[in-house]
């Protein structure tokens, strides 16, 4: 086992030389494993490993959260006066409330799947069933049924 000092002083090599060094075990297994050791592992090949990864590393697109929040400043998002914190321009804006459409359809996705609802989320579900059968035109509850990816293809985003 090396120290915490002979590491230090291998990785200020590895970076005076431009490379990086691996412990002699790691390079023995690379030189003499096989690809089909590698998928037992777990491994898959890439397509085409520098470029336009179609390997998927998630099943969907996700909006974390907070879409009318600035991630910078923490101001809410607002398009009426410019001199005030979380202006954005009208057009950036819409794409905001867009996002936020799919963040709220997101969550009640996920509300729809779990088996735990309190009460307040049952008379959020039965104000919002109120709502809609009201309303026309785009709602979230109309994006529910939707992927993130399509949700976002329906809105041009």
């Amino acid at each position: 086992q090396q120290t915490m000092e002979e590491r230090l002083a291998a990785a200020k090599r590895d970076q005076q030389r431009g490379r990086a060094s691996v412990p002699k075990q790691l390079d023995d297994f690379s030189q003499e494993v096989s690809f089909e050791d590698l998928r037992k592992l777990g491994f898959r090949r890439e397509v085409n490993p520098f470029g336009n990864d179609e390997t998927p590393r998630r099943e969907q697109f996700k909006v974390i959260t907070g879409a009318m929040t600035c991630s910078g400043c923490g101001s809410n998002f607002q398009q009426d006066d410019e001199l005030r914190p979380g202006y954005l321009p009208p057009a950036k804006f819409e794409v905001q409330e867009k996002l936020l459409m799919i963040e709220e359809a997101q969550k009640l996705q996920e509300k729809a799947e779990s088996a735990e609802w309190t009460p307040e989320d049952e008379v959020e579900w039965l104000l919002r069933q109120g709502e809609s059968s009201e309303e026309s035109g785009e709602s979230v509850d109309s994006l529910v049924n939707l992927s993130a990816d399509e949700m976002a293809e329906k809105m041009g985003l």
